[in-house]
């Protein structure tokens, strides 16, 4: 087995649950997202937890500002990035670990029915890795997808 090979991928569907928190325009964006879990048990009840993810950081400009002009609590999203981690010292002098998720693509899913939204009501996706579409490449990507449909 090769040992040179590794991946550091999270991906994660959730709700948002509470408003992206930015402290200054230069640091990260800060979002909490619960996931949930859910089963059917031997009589067919069903059965759940969710998850909190509470330390999810942003730092890339284009992401941050999509995430701070359109996406609010109770959002659906879908978010993929890495698990990082940060060492430091707490109060006692004692070294402590805190593990992370460094965002780097981030889309709304759907915006939650129960907030009324005053932002556009179908923003594009916003990854670090790649450029916003514009609306004639949108259009064409439409056309293409349309193109290729066997009947």
């Amino acid at each position: 087995m090769n040992n040179n090979f590794s991946i550091n991928q999270v991906t994660l569907l959730g709700s948002l649950c509470k408003d992206p928190q930015q402290s200054s325009d230069k640091a990260p964006v800060r979002l909490s997202v619960s996931t949930r879990n859910s089963w059917r048990d031997k009589e067919g009840e069903l059965k759940g937890y969710t998850t909190y993810h509470d330390y999810i950081d942003i730092w890339a400009d284009q992401v941050r500002k999509y995430v701070m002009e359109n996406l609010h609590q109770g959002d659906t999203i879908f978010l993929q990035g890495e698990l990082a981690k940060e060492s430091y010292e707490d109060k006692n002098g004692d070294k402590r670990i805190k593990y992370f998720i460094r965002a780097k693509e981030v889309r709304l899913v759907e915006h939650n029915a129960n907030l009324e939204s005053t932002t556009d009501s179908n923003p594009s996706p916003i990854s670090s890795a790649t450029p916003p579409q514009t609306q004639k490449q949108s259009e064409s990507a439409a056309v293409a997808e349309e193109d290729d449909v066997p009947f």
